[in-house]
Parts: C-alpha cells; sequence; structure tokens
C-alpha cells in the first residue's frame, strides 16, 4: 500500500512536468492555427488551408480507432503516448521546414502530409494518455494535476509569445513564426524525456491476451454491430436534434483555421502577429475557467447561448476589421482570438455534457461515435466549400457564412435542443 502511494506521488510530479511542457508546447503552436497561418504566410493556396485541420481531426479520429486494441493490450500505455508524441512533433517539423522550398505545390503537398502526421499522433497520444492517467492517478489528484498544468501552462505560453513578439519587432515575419513551431517542439520533447519516468505496473500475459483479443474484435468484427448501434441511436429524436445542433455548432468548435487565414492575409507578413495570437488564445483559456465556474449552476443551454454570443461578436469584429483598413493592425484581432477561444470552451464542453446526461449507459458509445463520424464528415465537406470561397472570392466570405449559422445555431439550441428532462431512453420514438 505504501509502495502504490508513493508511486502515485512519483507519478503525479512526472506527469506534471510532463503536462505543463507539454501544455506551453500545444499554447505556442496549436495545430489548428499555427499550421493554416504558416501555411498562408508562406504563400500558398488558400483553398487547401481550409481543409488542413479537417484533415488532422479525421486522421485524428481514425488513428485513436486503429490503436485502441493496441493501446488496450500494450504491457506498457506509456509507450504509445510516447509513440504517439513522437509522431506529432514530426509531423510540426515538417511543417516547420517546408517553408523553405520555393515550388509552393511542393509546400503545399508537405503540408498536407504534415496535418496528417500531426492528427496521427494526436489521436495515439490522447487516447493513451486518458487511458494512462486514470490508471495512476486517483480522481483528485487527476483533477490537481489537470488544473495545476492548465493554469501555469497558459501563464508561460504567454510569456514565451510575448518574448517572441518583443525579439522579432522588425524582422522576418516567416521567422518569427517558426520560432514559435521550434519552442513549441523543443518543450515537446522535454515533455516526452517526462514520461519515460513515469511508472507504470506492467500487464500481465493473461490480462494482455484479453485485451488484445477483446480490442481486436472491437474494430475489426464488430461492424455490423457497430452500424446497428448507430441506426438505434439515430432512432431517438432528442439525438437527431443534437447532430443538427452538434454540425451547426462546427461554426464555433472547428472554424479556428479561417479566422487564421482571415488574420495572416491582413497581417501575416508583420512579424509578431502570430505571437499576438497565441497570447489572446492563451488569455482567452485562462478566463474561460472562471466564467464557466460563475456558470457552473446555469444550464447547459444558456451556456451554449453564451458560448454562440461570444463566437458570433468574434465574427463581426473581423468583418467589420476587414472593411475599415484603419483598423487592420494585428493588435485590433486579438480580441476576436480571445472571445474565439472562450467560445469554443463553452460550446465543445457543455455539447459533450449533454450528450454525456442524455445518453443512455446501455449503448452510450454509439451515440458518441455516431455524433462523431456525422460531425466529422460534414466538417470536411464544408471546409472544402469554405476554403473554395476563401480562395476564389475573399478571405472574409467564410467569416461571414460562419456568422449566419452561428445564428442559425442558437436558434436551434433554442428551439429545438430538448432540455435534460428525461432519460434518453423515455425519449425513442
Amino acid at each position: 500500500m505504501a509502495g502504490l502511494l508513493t508511486d502515485s506521488r512519483w507519478n503525479l510530479r512526472v506527469l506534471l512536468a510532463h503536462g505543463l511542457f507539454t501544455s506551453v508546447g500545444h499554447r505556442l503552436a496549436p495545430p489548428r492555427v499555427i499550421i493554416p497561418y504558416i501555411y498562408i504566410a508562406a504563400g500558398a493556396p488558400t483553398f487547401f488551408a481550409a481543409i488542413l485541420v479537417p484533415i488532422l481531426y479525421g486522421i485524428s479520429q481514425l488513428s485513436q480507432t486503429l490503436s485502441a486494441p493496441l493501446i488496450a493490450s500494450a504491457k506498457l500505455r506509456k509507450t504509445y503516448l510516447v509513440m504517439g508524441k513522437i509522431i506529432m512533433l514530426a509531423g510540426m517539423v515538417l511543417a516547420a521546414v517546408s517553408i523553405q522550398f520555393d515550388w509552393i505545390l511542393a509546400v503545399t503537398v508537405i503540408f498536407l502530409l504534415a496535418a496528417a502526421v500531426v492528427g496521427a499522433g494526436q489521436g495515439v497520444g490522447s487516447l493513451a494518455y486518458s487511458t494512462l492517467v486514470p490508471e495512476l492517478l486517483d480522481k483528485d489528484r487527476r483533477s490537481l494535476l489537470f488544473s495545476l498544468a492548465g493554469g501555469i501552462s497558459a501563464c508561460a505560453a504567454i510569456g514565451l509569445a510575448l518574448a517572441t513578439h518583443w525579439y522579432f519587432q522588425g524582422g522576418e515575419p516567416l521567422i518569427s513564426h517558426i520560432t514559435l513551431v521550434w519552442l513549441s517542439v523543443s518543450c515537446g520533447i522535454i515533455g516526452i524525456v517526462m514520461v519515460l519516468f513515469v511508472r507504470e505496473q506492467t500487464k500481465s500475459a493473461g490480462t494482455e491476451q484479453r485485451t488484445e483479443e477483446t480490442g481486436s474484435r472491437g474494430v475489426l468484427g464488430h461492424w455490423e454491430q457497430i452500424k446497428s448501434g448507430w441506426a438505434f441511436s439515430l432512432e431517438h429524436v432528442w439525438f437527431r436534434h443534437y447532430i443538427i445542433a452538434q454540425i451547426l455548432l462546427l461554426s464555433i468548435t472547428q472554424v479556428v483555421p479561417f479566422y487564421a487565414i482571415h488574420a495572416a492575409s491582413l497581417h501575416g507578413n508583420v512579424p509578431g502577429s502570430l505571437s499576438s495570437i497565441i497570447v489572446a488564445m492563451s488569455v482567452g483559456a485562462i478566463l474561460s475557467g472562471p466564467a464557466l465556474v460563475l456558470m457552473a449552476r446555469r444550464s447547459i443551454h444558456t451556456k451554449l447561448i453564451v458560448g454562440i454570443c461570444a463566437a458570433a461578436l468574434s465574427a463581426v469584429l473581423a468583418l467589420l476589421i476587414d472593411g475599415n483598413p484603419g483598423y487592420q493592425h494585428y493588435l485590433y484581432y486579438t480580441p476576436i482570438f480571445v472571445l474565439l477561444s472562450f467560445s469554443m470552451q463553452a460550446v465543445s464542453i457543455n455539447i459533450r455534457v449533454y450528450l454525456g446526461e442524455m445518453a443512455p449507459r446501455d449503448g452510450g458509445e454509439y451515440f458518441f461515435s455516431a455524433s462523431k463520424m456525422f460531425a466529422g464528415t460534414i466538417g470536411l465537406i464544408v471546409a472544402a466549400v469554405l476554403g473554395f470561397l476563401a480562395h476564389y472570392k475573399h478571405e472574409a466570405y467564410p467569416i461571414a457564412i460562419i456568422l449566419c449559422i452561428n445564428v442559425i445555431a442558437m436558434f436551434h439550441v433554442i428551439f429545438y435542443l430538448p432540455r435534460l428532462v428525461m432519460p434518453a431512453a423515455e425519449q425513442a420514438t
């Protein structure tokens, strides 16, 4: 017992160090912001910038599904955590070095490949981490880990981004942008080293064999069962309304690339402009914590509406800046990313909580997988359409359409998304 307690304390310290460096790295160069931003700043076609993040997201979901049986049967889950982080960092490095090419086609192909590699690494790493931490730490220590790592890393990221912003004033814009990537990769490498010191119990041979058999069946042998589960989930009226709401709310949770594209079109050639976005998103993440705590007693619908309003306001500000050349300095754009960061937190958290509360305990995993499948597929199609408009019309066109979808999403949440008033099983048609 004493040994387990000692290991738990040790693992808390090690995972806290890992979380701090990993979170700082992620905040300095969030892939869904930095990949399209640098891509546009390098002068590459706008259309492909719009689909970089949907590709990243789709590959991430696929890699989670494919790696699940391997992680479940692994003797040490931290092996896959390290592997996932290395793959993700390799993708970030690939994106950073691609701008050295003068041939735009080569830059485009490498960036698309980099997005896929980053997505694969994120999928494996996040699944391994989400299953490893509960195994090593109890609920209280997990809460302490997440709160400390999140708060401290946001402050550290702000400090580093401001230092980068100050240092590169008057310098080459792309160099200042890429420096953030190298800082992120450096933090990620230190985070990987920290994982190696985690004390994890090796699985027994019997457990390994059982989990491997179960995992293999789950991925390869249950496709008909998955389709049946999806059909069952769609029989519920509330879930059909939820799917529509989730798709509409992609106009909040998955649109950062379009704001990054718009910002890059206005001041991607200005040193420090990307640093200001990183600072703004970190500030938004810090402010969202207390704000969501203050709204804790409010209904999920109220929290979703607040998030939608913040997102709509960010779209309005972006369009106003676009139409007024005198206000196109990058500092005027920073409040937009503060609002976006807050709205993404408010909406993504509460839409997941809603599904968790409404879905039945028996078969609930099919509700989650079906929602991800529908949202991911439609999100990729919509991103391609908006990317086409941004490339052949103007970078502000997608923002205007996103604003319209925000309004429709609010209308749907208010009038059509069922309230949390009864168990999901009672709402089947």
